[in-house]
């Protein structure tokens, strides 16, 4: 993994366009992933403390937080507009690359960028995979919680009972 993240930093640091317009949209949704898991695992103890009636505390912002980051990662990937898409603006470079008026240094330039958005686009997506596995997961486990004789009763009720 950290092999992995220095790639994405070796990367930006060649970057044509100077890395952030790479890796500023990875470590957005990267930052969301880890808050998804955060809100996950708060809701999980919540549950499992008895405490099941405030989960709405944790449940509304990871609402949101599912619909703005599926959302935007969504747009990040097939969005048409070129300074949007990863995958529109790897389009939009490619026919400049077609171009037979493009000169040799800017061909290599347009060759990293595409590469560049191809990349993101695919690790935007596992990123999505990875937040809808740890959400499906959660539900699983809530449920499973929550169905459970004695679920929804504090370590004190369970004592007394």
């Amino acid at each position: 993994m950290v092999s992995a993240w220095g790639y994405f930093l070796y990367f930006g640091t060649i970057d044509p366009l100077g890395g952030i317009n790479s890796l500023w949209p990875l470590f957005g949704i990267a930052n969301q992933m880890l808050a998804t898991i955060a809100l996950c695992v708060a809701t999980s103890a919540m549950i499992r403390a008895g405490k099941a009636r405030y989960v709405f505390v944790t449940l509304l912002p990871l609402t949101w937080l599912i619909a703005v980051t599926m959302t935007a990662g969504i747009e990040k990937i097939f969005s048409t507009a070129a300074n949007v898409g990863f995958l529109a603006h790897a389009a939009l470079l490619k026919k400049e690359l077609a171009v037979p008026a493009t000169t040799i240094a800017r061909a290599s330039e347009l060759v990293r960028l595409v590469w560049n958005d191809r990349i993101d686009a695919a690790m935007t997506a596992i990123f999505i995979a990875v937040v809808v596995i740890i959400l499906g997961d959660s539900i699983r486990a809530w449920l499973r919680l929550l169905l459970s004789p004695g679920a929804g009763r504090s370590d004190r009720e369970e004592a007394a009972a």
